[in-house]
C-alpha cells in the first residue's frame, strides 16, 4: 500500500481527498500545517509520494517542494502540487521548485489524478 503524505490546510477538501485516496488503496498521512522542519517530518514518515497545496501557513508549497528536492534524503520522493493557483506563472514556479506534477483543484478529476499518482510511483 503506497504511503502519501498530504499537506492541505482546508479541512473539508482534505477529508474528501484523503477518503478518495484511501479508497484507491493509499495509506494517507494528513498534515494541515507543514512544520518548520518539513524535511525532518518527511524523513520520519517515509512517504512514497507527497501531495502539497501551495497557499498554507508557515511554509508554502513552492518552498516545501524546493526544500525536499534540494535535500539528498528526500529528493527521490515524487511531489505533486495540488492547488487553486492556475496561472502560467504559478505552474512555472512549481516546475522550478522541482514538482513532478502540478494540478489545479478546479480541474481535478480524481480518477485521473489517482492514476497519475500510480504512474509517478
Amino acid at each position: 500500500m503506497p504511503k502519501v503524505l498530504h499537506f492541505e490546510d482546508n479541512p473539508a477538501f482534505a477529508a474528501y481527498f484523503d477518503d478518495a485516496l484511501r479508497l484507491a488503496s493509499f495509506s494517507v498521512v494528513h498534515c494541515a500545517v507543514p512544520p518548520n522542519d518539513v524535511v525532518g517530518l518527511v524523513t520520519q514518515e517515509k512517504p512514497d509520494i507527497l501531495i502539497t497545496d501551495v497557499v498554507m501557513p508557515r511554509v508554502d508549497g513552492f518552498t516545501l517542494t524546493t526544500l525536499l528536492k534540494s535535500d539528498e534524503r528526500t529528493r527521490h520522493i515524487p511531489v505533486v502540487i495540488l492547488t487553486s493557483l492556475s496561472s502560467a506563472e504559478h505552474r512555472a514556479r512549481g516546475k522550478i521548485a522541482g514538482a513532478n506534477s502540478y494540478v489545479v483543484k478546479s480541474e481535478l478529476d480524481i480518477t485521473d489524478f489517482i492514476n497519475e499518482l500510480f504512474t509517478l510511483l
